[in-house]
């Protein structure tokens, strides 16, 4: 099939054949395709010039979102599934972002972990869980969670949440009722027994 016109829209470029077949790839593709107005091109190099197009897309498509904060490769991949691209797509483009060391479970995990813990004040447990949402491998979690658990740090957590929430419990509530609501509390954003303890001790509510 003949390329019979080539028309520039914004940051793509619109090439028409003689067969009337028209496809549309951004410019910086059709820059490194080096084609021209009349050239002949088959089938398969039409197919194969849309694959170089999805594949450019996808690329830049997964960096922006990295390029706003970090992702796990489970995330990075249903968002491109979410936009619309093909499993044999999305996998060649996370792989490049595997080998250009962009994605790494590891390091993503390790560094999720530690600002969940000291930023958000949240418990292992929780942070555990999110880790495992973000499809991060279980082993992986593991070693962070051994390498990286701080006892006094999710103490303080438990610390600093519980006087937040008491502040929201009225003072007409009898002691044994507050005790209740932030041990409730604590319980339900993952603190253990031993950690909610200790911080009741801080919190005069042992």
């Amino acid at each position: 099939m003949k390329i019979i016109s080539l028309n520039k829209k914004g940051k793509y470029v619109l090439i028409k054949f003689d067969n009337d077949l028209e496809c549309k790839i951004h410019e910086d593709v059709f820059i490194e395709s080096k084609i021209r107005r009349h050239d002949e091109l088959t089938q398969e190099q039409v197919d194969q010039l849309n694959h170089e197009n999805d594949y450019f897309n996808a690329k830049n498509s997964a960096l922006r979102s990295l390029s706003r904060r970090s992702h796990s490769i489970f995330e990075i991949k249903i968002k491109l599934k979410q936009k619309g691209f093909q499993t044999k797509i999305i996998e060649k483009v996370i792989g490049y972002l595997i080998e250009i060391n962009f994605l790494d479970d590891n390091k993503f995990a390790e560094v999720f972990y530690l600002d969940r813990l000291k930023s958000k004040k949240e418990s292992s447990q929780k942070i555990r869980m999110q880790l495992f949402k973000k499809g991060v491998d279980r082993e992986i979690i593991s070693e962070i969670e051994t390498n990286y658990y701080d006892e006094e740090q999710l103490i303080n957590n438990a610390i600093e949440l519980g006087r937040r929430k008491l502040r929201l419990i009225k003072q007409s509530e009898t002691e044994l009722k507050r005790k209740q609501k932030i041990y409730s509390f604590l319980k339900y954003r993952g603190f253990s027994d031993m950690v909610i303890s200790s911080a009741f001790i801080e919190l005069k509510l042992n």
